[in-house]
């Protein structure tokens, strides 16, 4: 390999990116920090989490509708395999926002033919609540036949 391709190269660069990655990382942390009180499930959901608010307000009931909608819809599907029915009071502890690098599986051509590697997008996050990370959903960050995923950044 010569040129912009090479190992020396691509070394270089990984080095850069994993510096980059970090300042960005602390960046995003803070500002995670600032919206974590915003998107706390008693806030966004109210009376429908056990221990939330008694007063029935809109957004409450907007929210809880648009969660059971979306839970009715993957519950009883495979991986899932959930009860259909998602009823109040949740129980929800005390949770966090944090950030996991994106992880998506690639299939690639050798001369011993098709591999697959996994591929990590260094400055593309999931965002997920600390006691519920994304690890073993696969099915999430695998991209649709035909669709191509490429991380930001690259070419």
């Amino acid at each position: 390999m010569k040129g912009r391709d090479s190992i020396q190269s691509l070394l270089v660069l990984r080095k850069l990116t994993r510096s980059i990655t970090d300042v960005v990382r602390v960046q995003m942390t803070e500002y995670l920090r600032t919206l974590t009180p915003l998107l706390r499930p008693k806030a966004l959901l109210g009376e429908y989490i056990q221990g939330g608010q008694k007063e029935p307000t809109r957004k409450a009931d907007k929210g809880f509708k648009d969660l059971q909608t979306t839970y009715e819809a993957v519950a009883g599907t495979r991986p899932f395999n959930l009860p259909r029915e998602l009823t109040p009071p949740l129980n929800f502890p005390a949770l966090g926002l944090e950030i996991t690098p994106l992880d998506y599986v690639h299939l690639i051509q050798t001369e011993s033919g098709p591999r697959k590697i996994t591929v990590r997008c260094p400055l593309t996050w999931v965002l997920t609540y600390n006691d519920f990370p994304p690890t073993g959903s696969r099915s999430y960050s695998t991209p649709r036949r035909g669709a191509s995923m490429k991380c930001s950044g690259t070419s």
